[in-house]
């Protein structure tokens, strides 16, 4: 197994910094982004927060799957949807769905965060992050990335949100 130029150890450490992070960013999401689907679902006249969510093949089957481990109970789930999920809801195809409507109001720590240019900005950082996560969680150091640029990555999404509540 490659270890990289400077050991495992130095490795290790970076990659629990990073996964710290990226830990609080997907509490962050979890938490926050229900809530604002919840919100504006109630305003529409829709009975649940999913009902908001593109009906995707990637997102239907991270509900049933989600559905599943949660015993077929809305209350709670997304505490079992993946990180995927909750990035998936920044692809480009929802700007006018999800970001205008009602996830815009989740970066509360972005200047003018209804625009295009911020939403592109978050999407952009969300497949970022995505990316950082998977590499980490595979404990890919071939791949291994700016570490500074990581973290400078992961930070911006969760002082977009306002931090964390922890």
């Amino acid at each position: 197994m490659f270890t990289g130029p400077l050991g495992y150890e130095f490795y290790l450490l970076r990659f629990a910094d990073i996964y710290f992070l990226i830990g609080k960013l997907e509490i962050a999401l979890r938490q926050k982004l229900p809530i604002a689907l919840r919100s504006y679902a109630v305003e529409n006249n829709y009975s649940e927060w999913l009902d908001m969510v593109p009906r995707t093949s990637t997102n239907q089957r991270a509900l049933l799957t989600a559905l599943e481990s949660n015993s077929q109970r809305v209350a709670g789930l997304e505490d079992y949807l993946p990180f995927s999920f909750w990035s998936h809801l920044f692809h480009r195809d929802f700007y006018s769905v999800l970001w205008t409507s009602c996830l815009h109001k989740v970066f509360v720590g972005l200047g003018d965060s209804m625009s295009w240019g911020t939403f592109l900005k978050v999407s952009k950082g969300m497949r970022r992050a995505t990316r950082i996560r998977n590499r980490v969680a595979h404990f890919n150091l071939v791949n291994a990335g700016d570490h500074e640029e990581e973290i400078a990555t992961l930070m911006w999404l969760i002082n977009g949100m306002g931090g964390t509540s922890d």
